[in-house]
């Protein structure tokens, strides 16, 4: 009997765990998400005009709420902070003024303060998406409110310098900085770029806690502008280093023409060199 009773007991618990773990629709996402995602405005100072817009969101890392967004929606704050003010919205109505307080230019990353606090913050996914898996996007598209999109994953994008996802779905102008989260609202990644119809990319989620972690450890100091240098200049060396120790594994064309001359075809997984030119 005793047997019996177990076996119930865990049934019920498998039962459960997966109901729990059930794809949700856009709809819930939408209800679950939405109070954690913002529109960001960069101001000019002296014409109180918008100079930029985009999105940002609310995670919590290891206990502590933080507001990410894309370097690229705030860098004309970055870049000359005195002339402009970081606000956000929702729904249109201004919540207050933000302070930048790290950034990622390589990965495309901004870590914000200064917001309220949100009951319902995001939280990173524990496991990966499989390629195929549905995945959704939130985001202020074109200053016409937050919106939210179904698309599929489609993995790391292939010939690329850096790790960066696939979203197969529709991103907007305004939706930068927004949330990539799986069918459970859990975050994978942030919006960051878009081309052509229906093919738009996410910066990992594991790039935001990096950029989180160094925050803490007080890893960015000085100027922004002596950030964005150092940053720029420490990825163009990690570039130029892989291309170097690659250097012997480069793979030529076979030619016999002595008029030809003759360029490696494969350096690099981001770089491939398909013409052979003509000596003059």
């Amino acid at each position: 009997m005793k047997t019996i009773y177990k076996i119930i007991v865990l049934c019920t618990l498998f039962c459960l765990s997966h109901l729990s773990a059930q794809a949700k629709n856009a709809e819930q996402i939408f209800d679950q998400v939405a109070k954690s995602v913002y529109q960001i405005r960069i101001i000019d100072n002296k014409t109180s005009e918008k100079v930029s817009i985009g999105s940002g969101f609310i995670l919590n890392y290891e206990g502590k709420d933080y507001m990410i967004s894309n370097y690229h929606v705030i860098s004309e704050y970055a870049l000359a902070p005195k002339k402009h003010t970081i606000e956000y919205f929702n729904n249109g109505v201004e919540l207050g003024e933000l302070k930048l307080v790290a950034i990622d230019v390589v990965h495309d990353l901004a870590l914000l303060e200064g917001y309220e606090k949100t009951a319902a913050p995001l939280t990173s996914a524990q496991e990966e998406v499989r390629q195929g898996g549905k995945i959704f996007s939130l985001g202020n598209p074109l200053d016409l409110g937050l919106t939210i999109t179904e698309g599929t994953h489609n993995g790391y994008k292939q010939l690329s310098w850096k790790d960066i996802y696939m979203f197969s779905g529709a991103l907007n102008p305004g939706m930068s900085g927004g949330a990539g989260v799986n069918d459970q609202g859990e975050l994978i990644g942030v919006n960051v770029a878009m081309q052509g119809n229906d093919v738009g990319f996410f910066v990992p989620s594991k790039f935001v806690t990096q950029m989180i972690e160094n925050f803490e450890e007080q890893k960015y100091k000085g100027s922004w502008m002596d950030i964005i240098q150092t940053q720029i200049l420490e990825e163009e060396e990690r570039i130029v280093g892989e291309l170097m120790a690659s250097k012997d594994s480069w793979t030529k064309p076979e030619s016999r023409d002595e008029r030809l001359v003759e360029l490696p075809q494969d350096i690099h997984t981001a770089i491939k060199c398909w013409r052979i030119n003509r000596r003059r």
